[in-house]
């Protein structure tokens, strides 16, 4: 039976799978088909999966994920088709004695609102179709150019050929663009041998749950582990094909464990103001989608600039709402989040 009442996952994605095998993965986990998550990693990126459960999808497309941050390993001397270490080499090119005022130097102008171009090997439309889909084929396409935002660059070690940055930008922006144009600008060319994103919006890694972890919770018997020490988490959550998964717990004690990881919407959305409502309230909303006014239940603390507060019964979430003028109206209205 899944899990009752809307709840999120900070999931530490490990290089490999894609962000759909993470959410057929969790799926299995929490006995839930209704599992989306608020921003594609590519395969080989590691790190912050935000993941939305349950009625908890709803809610996905009102966070506030116009903030990440991501740790890129950058490496000069090649440049690859999909500017990361899954590409063929495109271009070679030798690298000048560099060190690191050299490579503030080049980072400096780099930051505040920008045009980027759009990598082609990415999930973007161009004419119905997706830029990787298209890029595999051999169409030529032109990609579209964005606007995209870069608030801070750390430069963070720099070892021969390969520079450690963290990188905090607005979404949308592409760190393997980032990373072709900072080689550019050092008068050679490169890609991003690692990256790993440590915050979007504000999950972050403090709050990530990796999948060895998820294996153990839901392994009837402790997994194996590999000839690295490190637990075959693929065993358990991901068999290959032909080969059965080793046995689970029984779902009601999986769902016992996994409130020690899961994540309250209240938790995930900390930066809005909470509004209790009255059962009689809570009753009107469900049926009619109406929230009292705030002549009737005002709110704890103004809201931000886009108005939106959660509507709650203690700390769980049963809508959310936008109040501008004085007038309110739920967005989101989540049956079945509210506690008998």
């Amino acid at each position: 039976m899944p899990l009752a009442g809307p709840r999120f996952l900070v999931l530490d994605k490990p290089p490999g799978p894609t962000s759909h095998d993470c959410v057929d993965i969790v799926r299995a986990v929490v006995g839930d088909r209704r599992v989306g998550h608020t921003g594609t990693l590519d395969p080989f990126a590691s790190g912050v999966l935000l993941l939305g459960l349950g009625p908890a999808t709803r809610l996905i497309s009102f966070l506030e994920d116009d903030h990440k941050v991501y740790r890129c390993g950058l490496r000069l001397g090649r440049a690859t088709t999909t500017g990361d270490t899954e590409g063929e080499t495109r271009a070679e090119a030798p690298v000048p004695p560099l060190d690191v005022a050299k490579v503030r130097a080049a980072l400096e102008g780099m930051c505040g609102q920008r045009s980027q171009t759009t990598p082609l090997y990415s999930a973007v439309k161009v004419n119905g179709r997706r830029l990787y889909e298209l890029a595999r084929a051999g169409v030529e396409v032109e990609a579209p150019v964005r606007s995209v935002r870069i608030d801070a660059v750390e430069l963070i070690a720099l070892s021969g050929d390969l520079i450690d940055l963290r990188l905090t930008c607005g979404k949308g922006t592409y760190a393997r663009a980032f990373g072709e144009e900072l080689a550019e600008r050092l008068g050679t060319v490169g890609h991003l041998e690692a990256l790993r994103r440590e915050a979007t919006g504000g999950a972050t890694l403090a709050h990530a749950v990796d999948l060895p972890r998820l294996a153990h919770l839901v392994a009837a018997e402790p997994p194996p582990t590999g000839a690295d020490g490190e637990v075959d988490w693929r065993a358990v959550l991901r068999s290959p094909r032909g080969v059965p998964r080793l046995p689970w717990l029984p779902r009601a004690e999986i769902d016992a464990l996994l409130s020690d990881v899961l994540r309250s919407p209240t938790a995930v959305l900390d930066g809005l103001p909470a509004l209790q409502l009255l059962p009689a309230q809570v009753e009107r909303l469900l049926r009619s989608g109406v929230l009292p006014g705030p002549e009737v239940a005002p709110l704890p603390a103004a809201p931000p600039d886009h108005g939106r507060f959660l509507a709650c019964v203690g700390d769980e979430v049963v809508a959310l709402g936008e109040e501008r003028a004085g007038l309110r109206r739920a967005l989101r209205v989540l049956p079945g989040a509210a506690p008998a």
